[in-house]
């Protein structure tokens, strides 16, 4: 079969690799779509950095590895044992792999396991960039017969959106901010509608994606803000009766390259700490630099600082049942490549000129 093999910083080559093989416990899914995310580009133009250089302590892979992590596709063969998944199915791959033994995984909390591996990032048994996976069978997640492949190879991110939702415990009388309206920060957005939230402010530095969530229409958004254009913390205060925000979320990462209106670099986290209220909560969706946070900005104004990571079972269910009503609106931010395309769209998604791209592995080998 044909998938991308990772090798290194700036090195992905498609390669003719064996079909893996079905053993028990487990299912092999012909993959349609795989989606292109922030990591895979970071790992593309900066790596490696998840991708492991020495064998990786729970699956024993290193360095070339299968890539792509955000994929659907459909179920061929079912391993021994395995009950709850058959042959035809359409599924979303969750692709997690942790070790079952450590403490965060005793209590169910797998998505922090002391030594996680993700498929298409540090498996021997393919990623999402390849023609076949095999995957253990309680990390495929069957869709509805209204919710498309297009729409599976998209509940991985939407689920870490839905997680960090969660984590931070939102209720609809809360005024809410999203930094960053990315496909996660757009997921972000959705998630807090499906629970009854209204009166969200989002920021965005890019016009290509504030241009895509305005074309939603979703009006649970009463505002989105260009933060090289005005201050965010009062433009914030100015929507929210001067005390800030309850809840923050911030999504977009690390510094900006661009300075906001006072000319200063613009910092994400610390517009965010800035724009929420006095004992207010921040979920640091993003990950960022070292330097970027100043600690007493949110000593002083007493606000709980929330972290959250990836996604459980509990996220990609959830999702899934609100596709299934008809909640989540994704065609606006995505679009489809052919597998040839793969490095174009890194680097059209590196430069800002695509919101998510999927590529279309099923007929396009």
């Amino acid at each position: 079969m044909r998938a991308a093999i990772y090798y290194g910083n700036r090195d992905i080559r498609w390669e003719d690799v064996p079909e893996p093989q079905t053993q028990a416990g487990q299912v092999k899914v012909k993959v349609a779509h795989n989606g292109i995310c922030g990591t895979d580009i970071h790992e593309y133009y900066d790596g490696p950095m998840f991708a492991p250089v020495w064998p990786h302590l729970l699956t024993g892979v290193k360095l070339p590895v299968p890539f792509g992590h955000e994929f659907s596709g459909t179920v061929v063969e079912v391993g021994h044992g395995v009950t709850g998944v058959a042959e035809g199915d359409r599924v979303a791959v969750e692709p997690v792999i942790n070790c079952g033994d450590c403490h965060p995984c005793r209590r169910g909390d797998y998505n922090l396991c002391d030594i996680t591996a993700f498929l298409g990032l540090a498996s021997h048994d393919g990623g999402g960039l390849s023609e076949y996976v095999v995957v253990a069978a309680n990390r495929v997640h069957a869709l509805p017969s209204n919710v498309s492949l297009e729409y599976g190879a998209v509940v991985e991110p939407l689920s870490v959106a839905m997680h960090a939702v969660r984590r931070g415990r939102p209720s609809p009388a809360e005024r809410v901010v999203v930094h960053g309206a990315g496909p996660v920060g757009i997921g972000v957005v959705q998630a807090l509608a499906a629970e009854k939230l209204g009166g969200i402010i989002v920021t965005e530095i890019s016009p290509m994606r504030r241009a895509v969530l305005q074309s939603m229409a979703i009006p649970a958004v009463v505002a989105v803000i260009d933060p090289t254009v005005v201050d965010v913390a009062e433009a914030v205060a100015d929507l929210v009766d001067d005390t800030g925000a309850d809840l923050t979320f911030e999504v977009a990462g690390a510094s900006a390259s661009s300075n906001g209106p006072d000319g200063r670099p613009l910092v994400s986290l610390n517009d965010a700490i800035a724009s929420t209220r006095r004992g207010g909560r921040i979920v640091c969706v993003a990950t960022h630099p070292a330097t970027t946070i100043e600690p007493n900005a949110f000593v002083f104004k007493e606000l709980t600082i929330v972290g959250t990571a990836a996604y459980t079972a509990t996220d990609f269910r959830r999702v899934i049942a609100l596709m299934g009503q008809g909640h989540y609106e994704v065609s606006p931010w995505i679009e489809h490549r052919t597998p040839d395309q793969l490095i174009t769209a890194m680097n059209d998604m590196r430069r800002g000129l695509a919101a998510k791209v999927l590529i279309d592995v099923a007929g396009n080998p």
